[in-house]
This record gives C-alpha cells, structure tokens and sequence, in this order.
C-alpha cells in the first residue's frame, strides 16, 4: 500500500482518521491549554477538586494553572487526551437516538461506581495513571461488544 502526504494529510482512507490523529499528536507535543481542559471538566459536571484529582494532581496546583491560563503538558496532557479518548468510546455506546441523553454526565457518574471487570475499583481510583486508564478504556469497549472481563 502506497501512501502520500500532502500537506501533512494522508491521501489513504479510511481508519484512523487523520485529522483526530494529527490532532492528537499536536496536542501531545504543545499540550492542551487551560480553557480546552475546563471546558471538558464543566462538560462533565466535575467539581475542580475531583477533576484535578482525576489528572493526578492537587486542586490547589489546578488551580493555579488555571488562573496563569498555562497548558498542560507531558503527563497532564496525556491524562487529558486519554480522558477525551475514553469519552468517545462511551459515546461508541449510546444509541444515535437517545438524544437527552447526557453521556458526559453519565460519565462522571459512572466512573464514582465499583465495577468488577476492574477488580472492585471505581474507575475514578485507576485514572491517575496511564495503566489505569488503558484498563478503564478497555472496559468500555467490552461495554460496547458485550463481553464481559
């Protein structure tokens, strides 16, 4: 398979789609500022105690971060990325029809509750960590195909 790029885009489709592909790696490289990263907290419904806790971090450093309006890079970045990631593979699990549901909220509701593919842990106690979120990921897309872990 031949591939060619033109300005910056591969001209091969489909999978993965290029523009969140490239969007990602952006992201990862410059990191993702403060307004993006409180637009998906308030998005969720999360107090700032719980989202900072969620990225790994005390409130009062969130906090200050957000009033110096900085980016989150490195680890932070990433946190927020995968949080992006898992969300778009929750909405994977949502009928196109149900369209009052809130799935952010539903979201942050749900990683609050024991679930026993994660051995008894609430997903919100594993987000801290890049192996917890892997696992949280992959327990919604077993959540979307039915199979249980």
């Amino acid at each position: 398979m031949v591939w060619r790029i033109e300005n910056r885009r591969s001209t091969r489709s489909p999978a993965p789609d290029p523009g969140d592909f490239l969007s990602r790696i952006e992201r990862e490289r410059h990191g993702v500022s403060t307004t993006e990263a409180e637009a998906l907290r308030r998005s969720m419904g999360m107090s700032v105690e719980d989202y900072a806790r969620l990225l790994g971090m005390k409130p009062a450093a969130y906090k200050l971060k957000r009033s110096r309006l900085g980016r989150f890079t490195g680890a932070l970045g990433y946190a927020i990325g995968d949080l992006e990631d898992m969300l778009r593979k929750a909405e994977e699990l949502v009928s196109p029809n149900a369209s009052d549901f809130d799935l952010r909220r539903w979201f942050s509701g749900w990683i609050h509750c024991q679930q026993p593919a994660l051995g008894g842990w609430a997903p919100v106690e594993l987000l801290d960590t890049p192996a917890g979120r892997s696992m949280v990921t992959r327990v919604l897309g077993a959540m979307g195909s039915g199979v249980y872990l």
